[in-house]
């Protein structure tokens, strides 16, 4: 959570700078779970559909990620004015993006030594 929230840049120098940066994204990631929940819902109400329909078998979810990043764009349209379109908008670009969740698929991470040259993925900003 603190890579995805960029919590080393900081918007100001002051404490009170900090604090707000802290508590507005805070606001942001409580906005992107609130928003992926409506999202997950309806990709969950479309699975059992598919499993009805003998189309799927692999449970999906949203993309905690891509939700940030397009909440990032939306947020301040939406909160000047809070329109039910502008979040049905987002909540379809969420279900557009959705990663499988495939049953026992957890492996051993090999164990590497030394340090690496670059950061590592969930440290690179994304845009």
């Amino acid at each position: 959570m603190k890579s995805r929230w960029q919590l080393e840049d900081w918007s100001g120098k002051s404490a009170l700078s900090v604090f707000q940066d802290v508590y507005a994204r805070v606001l942001s990631s409580n906005l992107v779970r609130a928003i992926t929940y409506l999202a997950q819902q309806r990709l969950d109400q479309q699975h059992t559909e598919q499993i009805a329909a003998g189309k799927s078998r692999q449970k999906r979810l949203v993309n905690q990620t891509h939700a940030l990043h397009c909440l990032r764009h939306v947020l301040l349209a939406y909160l000047l004015a809070p329109e039910t379109e502008t979040l049905e908008k987002l909540v379809q670009k969420l279900l557009q993006k959705t990663h499988a969740v495939r049953k026992n698929r957890h492996f051993q991470r090999p164990k590497t030594s030394g340090k690496s040259d670059g950061y590592a993925m969930a440290y690179k900003q994304t845009a």
